[in-house]
């Protein structure tokens, strides 16, 4: 243990050991919603059962801690650990790792947006249904022509999880993960790809104020947004306004 080798009590010295455990078998109920799930540990000795069986029905109401020697809330995690105490104080387990598995996919592999999305070109805010969503980077058109939406921004706003769009610096690709597709763009590309699946863009995928923006028609192709309409400048023949419209 990283804070103490050993517990000294009043009639005993209690050495610590550590345990490495490796080869972890992971079972997921289909039905889970996506996004990241932390993984807790604790161990069978400290809620005094012997098989998991046991662990499952535990109930700590009818002992007390010093009855069985559970370690201490000190002990099972560092300083800055979140531990989780239930109704009694030796019904205790702690994070061990964030995050430690992410679900990319829905449990219904469901796909459909029920959210309207208004997109005024050159503003910095959406409209959301009925909600104004402030943007740090709007909506423009660039040089070609071709108008282009934010990616993050436009994908949670129409309800996915903003866990489930991806940053990786280091290539300059963002990954979208929603319902039971994987789309992926990379800045500079003239190509995106669902589920693996490479789809020639209108427009080579750009960054703009640290945001990474698509043409709207290959936007609302990756996400499958059927029902996508726009105002035009009657003038210029630019377009003005974006309306991605719930498809179910």
């Amino acid at each position: 243990m990283d804070k103490a080798d050993f517990l000294q009590n009043d009639s005993e010295t209690v050495v610590s050991s550590k345990t490495t455990e490796d080869d972890l078998t992971l079972y997921m109920d289909r039905n889970l919603p996506a996004g990241a799930y932390d993984l807790n540990m604790y161990a069978l000795d400290m809620l005094g059962v012997d098989s998991a069986e046991k662990a499952e029905d535990f109930d700590g109401s009818d002992y007390k801690a010093a009855d069985k020697g559970y370690l201490t809330q000190t002990l099972l995690a560092d300083e800055d650990t979140t531990v989780f105490v239930g109704d009694e104080s030796d019904d205790i387990d702690y994070t061990a790792k964030t995050g430690f598995v992410n679900i990319v996919t829905a449990g219904s592999d469901t796909t459909g947006f029920t959210t309207k999305l208004t997109v005024p070109i050159g503003e910095n805010y959406l409209i959301a249904g009925e909600t104004k969503v402030e943007l740090d980077a709007p909506a423009y058109i660039n040089a070609e022509g071709y108008t282009m939406l934010p990616v993050r921004a436009i994908s949670t706003s129409l309800g996915i999880d903003n866990n489930n769009v991806l940053w990786d610096q280091a290539t300059k690709t963002v990954a979208i993960l929603y319902g039971d597709r994987i789309i992926s763009m990379t800045a500079g590309a003239s190509v995106m790809y669902v589920n693996g699946s490479s789809i020639p863009t209108s427009s080579s995928v750009e960054i703009v104020y640290d945001r990474t923006f698509l043409p709207m028609r290959d936007l609302a192709t990756a996400l499958g947004v059927t029902d996508l309409t726009w105002d035009t400048d009657p003038t210029t023949g630019k377009t003005t306004t974006v309306y991605m419209n719930a498809n179910r």
